[in-house]
């Protein structure tokens, strides 16, 4: 990426016209990596313990549950890799700067080049691995109020957090370069591949359980309407006070089943 951009600006613009889209690209890859991993680790404990009513197993097992996806020695590393990242994309600038012409450029590709990729994809096992601690969360029995899915909507936004941070680097990516070759297409391909998996991972296991109380209460309504109807058939049909009674019955089972029947299953907002 780095050689693709200064090849094209090299071409179409002086060598300090490069420099500067260099630079800003730079900078803007550095803020966004420092950001988005702060704000990500921060946001995670967060909701990580906003689901602790709704999940029905003891403390103990939840506070493993949860330190397993909230890892403060990952956190720690993660903090440090981030200003470490753009700290090396400063020198390779500042090599740029210094040397100048196509002998700065080697340098400071010889310096990224290898960076990028592996932060690239540690970015995405990152997210996998976050995600995968939240999915084993989510298996775990569920406190499901069809009416109410509000309590389980931070497994859903825990899950768009991580699959964010990958997708926005990817879009930078495509809105500055306009495609992907080599080892990026590689990374672009894992990186598509990591945000779909942080995105369904913990989500998945959530939509299965809402969907099964779900199925249950409409089989339990289904038999009701059925035994509402068959003792229709066992009352004196001739008495209107009767046939009232059952219409009502099945009126309200009948709306109550069409109500559960459109509610929204996965734990973000419809």
């Amino acid at each position: 990426l780095s050689t693709y951009l200064d090849q094209q600006f090299f071409q179409s613009t002086d060598t300090s016209q490069s420099l500067n889209f260099s630079s800003l690209y730079r900078a803007g890859i550095a803020a966004y990596l420092i950001a988005a991993v702060h704000w990500v680790i921060d946001l995670t404990p967060t909701l990580v313990y906003r689901v602790r009513p709704v999940v029905k197993i003891s403390d103990s097992d939840f506070e493993r549950h949860a330190n397993r996806v909230i890892g403060s020695r990952l956190n720690f590393l993660l903090k440090l890799a981030a200003p470490i990242f753009a700290l090396i994309w400063a020198i390779g600038f500042i090599l740029r700067v210094q040397i100048g012409d196509q002998a700065g450029i080697n340098a400071q590709v010889s310096l990224t080049e290898t960076l990028m990729p592996l932060t690239e994809v540690g970015f995405s096992l990152f997210a996998i691995w976050r995600m995968a601690q939240l999915a084993r969360l989510s298996h775990q029995p569920l406190e499901i109020n069809l009416y109410d899915t509000h309590s389980l909507y931070p497994f859903g936004q825990l899950s768009f957090a991580y699959a964010a941070i990958i997708s926005v680097r990817m879009l930078i990516q495509i809105a500055t370069t306009g495609f992907v070759e080599g080892v990026m297409a590689v990374i672009f391909i894992i990186s598509s591949v990591a945000s779909l998996l942080a995105l369904v991972l913990p989500i998945w296991s959530v939509h299965r359980q809402l969907r099964s109380e779900k199925q249950q209460m409409l089989q339990q309504l289904a038999a009701q309407m059925n035994q509402v109807t068959r003792s229709l058939f066992a009352q004196q049909l001739d008495k209107p006070e009767h046939l009232q009674s059952v219409a009502a019955s099945l009126q309200t089972i009948g709306s109550i089943h069409e109500r559960i029947a459109n509610i929204w299953t996965w734990p973000v907002p419809n």
